[in-house]
């Protein structure tokens, strides 16, 4: 019969290995150098990070907004979209074509990628005055909230399946809103108070 060299595409079945599970070693052959390659300790590590720059971020943008100087909203956005150009700058600069790219730089830029520049823009000022008139506890609530809205679109437009976990984190966020507006003291008060005075007590704003 035809000989193959070593290494061939019939090593596999010469080892004794049924052709059918040849293909399936080779594939995961070819997929544990990408996992060995996965380091979850770097990847906690780099979450914890970004988790507090983000923090540190939105407290300190909530400190600049109800500073003692207190500039405009708009002027501290202005200000931020400076700093978000120069690394805009810098990224484009790092390119193919650098400030002349082949195709223009707003190739491909139609109609949905200018509505979805649109709604970002008007996101950014929404949340800078819930920021702003309210705080950044209130922020992260509703962008909890909007996740939520966001799977529940995409349940219906992509049959995104809904699973007892995604329902038990939809019912831990809503509860927190409530008890975080709540300005009832101690469990027994905010479940078991009188009703005009549990009514009294719980605000979705928290007092200032």
């Amino acid at each position: 019969g035809p000989r193959h060299a070593i290494g061939g595409p019939h090593q596999g079945a010469k080892a004794g290995a049924p052709p059918s599970l040849a293909p399936l070693r080779t594939a995961a052959a070819a997929a544990a150098p990408s996992l060995q390659l996965q380091n979850p300790s770097v990847g906690v590590a780099a979450f914890i990070v970004a988790a507090l720059c983000t923090a540190f971020a939105s407290v300190y943008f909530e400190k600049m907004l109800k500073g003692a100087s207190k500039p405009s909203l708009w002027l501290r956005n202005i200000q931020l979209a400076s700093y978000s150009s120069l690394v805009a700058f810098v990224a484009l600069l790092m390119q193919p074509g650098g400030l002349s790219p082949p195709n223009g730089l707003f190739a491909g830029f139609g109609t949905f990628a200018w509505l979805s520049a649109f709604w970002q823009a008007l996101g950014g000022i929404i949340v800078a005055v819930t920021i702003k008139y309210a705080d950044n506890i209130l922020r992260g609530f509703a962008q909890a909230l909007a996740i939520i809205v966001g799977s529940l679109g995409s349940c219906l437009l992509f049959g995104f399946v809904i699973t007892p976990s995604f329902v038990l984190g939809v019912g831990l966020v809503i509860a927190a809103v409530f008890m975080y507006g709540a300005k009832a003291q101690t469990p027994m008060e905010l479940c078991c108070a009188p009703r005009d005075e549990a009514e009294s007590k719980v605000s979705i704003l928290p007092a200032k």
